[in-house]
């Protein structure tokens, strides 16, 4: 590498701003040469209402029962949650959204994350459907 080509290199490094992601709050800060944003990472998705209904998800990497006792606990504590299981058997969980209630599949999520930092969820699936968040 030639001196003009390492100078081009080191000068880009200071231009091109630098992302930093914040995982727990799914912003993401960029910060460069005149640049101080936050944008919103959370998908759609996540972020919006789940409609009433019984949901099933897939809890990955695999529970044991221990696993399914604290998902239980964790995700019964979300206002508008209701009747949660946690099965070991199949590493999924099952729980109802109430009427009037304003659940978000991130709230579930972070639930999960707070059971077990390593542990995701899928999306929720209305039980006995193919459809996910239906009525949005």
């Amino acid at each position: 590498m030639n001196s003009k080509m390492a100078v081009a290199v080191l000068a880009g490094a200071w231009i091109l701003p630098v992302h930093a992601a914040d995982l727990i709050s799914n912003t993401t800060s960029q910060t460069g040469v005149g640049a101080s944003t936050a944008t919103n990472t959370m998908t759609i998705a996540a972020s919006a209402p789940i409609s009433p209904g019984r949901y099933t998800a897939s809890i990955s990497p695999s529970i044991n029962s221990s696993m399914a006792a604290r998902l239980e606990k964790a995700i019964g504590k979300i206002k508008g949650v209701s009747g949660v299981q946690a099965r070991a058997d199949d590493s999924s969980i099952h729980f109802a959204v109430k009427n009037g209630g304003n659940v978000r599949t991130a709230d579930i999520q972070k639930a999960v994350s707070d059971a077990d930092s390593g542990a995701v969820m899928s999306m929720p699936i209305l039980e006995h459907s193919l459809t996910a968040n239906p009525g949005l």
